[in-house]
């Protein structure tokens, strides 16, 4: 039997990809990654607008934050909870 793999609820297809995106280059939570590199390794999978609104809603969401002059990001604990299910 497939058993899907719960998804945190309300999440677009673009927040779950970059939360993906951290599993993938095993970021634990409140591991800094540079948005720069974060938007070269997704940018192909969507627009600017798509990655930019990932980034505002996950921070919305509580699940990613960023450093004070938003160079940088992390997952949250929650964050993190979620990507890694």
């Amino acid at each position: 039997m497939n058993e899907e793999q719960p998804q945190a609820p309300g999440l677009t297809w673009q927040e779950r990809d970059i939360l993906s995106f951290f599993m993938d280059v095993s970021v634990g939570p409140n591991q800094m990654i540079d948005v720069q590199r974060l938007w070269q390794e997704w940018g192909a999978r969507g627009t600017n607008v798509d990655f930019s609104d990932a980034i505002m809603g996950l921070m919305a969401k509580g699940l990613l934050w960023a450093d004070r002059d938003e160079t940088a990001c992390a997952l949250t604990e929650i964050g993190y909870a979620w990507a890694s299910k």
